[in-house]
């Protein structure tokens, strides 16, 4: 048990070298920083690594030295590469930092003149394989999620994590999405769900009363056209089934199908985007469903100029 101003808390050690003060009034928690906050490496020097470390002016100081390996305060770009793929002279090609101080920005008048920023890439998608590559601690260095699979996506830039693959297996559940299902995306044709009366044969009986009425998602043959927009959602949804007619579709899992979204409905009806955002999803949907497209009604007034 310790003291801070005149109050008593409890001292508690963190994993990551964190300590927290709980408050035993108040119950509030604090993060103190214990460690200096290391923002990059420089890659001019020789040596050990532990004399290349650049750290933050922010949060505690790392400790002095009496020689020219103390540690080092970016005061200037932190440079981390060079582009091998640019002509011209040195100073074209120097990558820097995102932590640090910026470059100085020029008119970028052409001739690749713009400073270079490195940007992390923690994941990647393979488009002819359809996979994600996504990095994690093992002698290969990535892990590869085909479409359908689940993966972990908690901590990406950990420089210790693996296992993110979670194909066979699944963590503790949590309250945050640590956890993803990846799904390529595929071609959407346009469809409708409808009730209909479809008999033991899968042959249609709208006069037979005897036989029920089912909901049954029917994906247009023609992909360039949707249907007439209404105030009913399914009246027009995608879907990437292959055209045609598919029964029981609220109880079918194996069916994928979505309605449209507020945008492409806008985007439907020829009105800039956004331009119903004011209002919740749901009035959207009936403002865009009883609303005119726009350019269509344009184009029949246009004959009506000289009347």
């Amino acid at each position: 048990m310790t003291t801070k101003d005149g109050k008593a808390y409890t001292l508690t050690a963190s994993y990551n070298g964190a300590v927290y003060w709980n408050s035993i009034e108040k119950k509030q928690r604090t993060m103190i920083p214990t460690t200096p906050l290391r923002v990059g490496t420089a890659i001019d020097m020789k040596g050990h690594d532990m004399h290349k470390r650049i750290y933050s002016e922010e949060g505690k100081s790392p400790t002095l030295l009496v020689d020219s390996r103390s540690p080092k305060i970016p005061t200037k770009p932190i440079k981390v590469g060079m582009a091998d793929d640019i002509n011209g002279h040195d100073y074209l090609k120097r990558i820097y930092s995102p932590n640090g101080k910026s470059p100085t920005l020029t008119t970028c008048g052409g001739g690749n003149t713009e400073p270079k920023v490195s940007v992390d890439s923690y994941i990647t998608i393979d488009h002819e394989k359809k996979q994600l590559i996504i990095k994690e601690a093992t002698k290969k260095g990535y892990t590869i999620i085909e479409d359908g699979d689940c993966f972990d996506i908690t901590h990406l830039k950990s420089t210790t994590r693996r296992g993110r693959n979670m194909k066979d297996k699944s963590n503790c559940l949590t309250n945050n999405y640590d956890y993803v299902r990846f799904e390529y995306p595929k071609d959407l044709n346009p469809a409708s769900i409808v009730g209909r009366r479809i008999n033991e044969k899968g042959v249609r009986e709208d006069y037979n009363k005897d036989v029920p009425i089912t909901q049954c998602l029917q994906v247009k043959h023609n992909s360039d056209k949707s249907g007439c927009l209404t105030t009913v959602d399914k009246d027009n949804v995608v879907s990437s089934e292959e055209p045609g007619r598919y029964v029981d579709v609220y109880n079918d899992s194996k069916l994928f199908w979505r309605k449209l979204t507020p945008l492409e409905c806008e985007r439907l009806q020829t009105v800039p985007d956004g331009y119903t955002s004011s209002v919740s999803n749901s009035q959207r949907y009936k403002m865009l469903g009883n609303g005119w497209t726009v350019d269509v009604i344009a184009h029949i007034f246009e004959g009506m100029k000289d009347v």
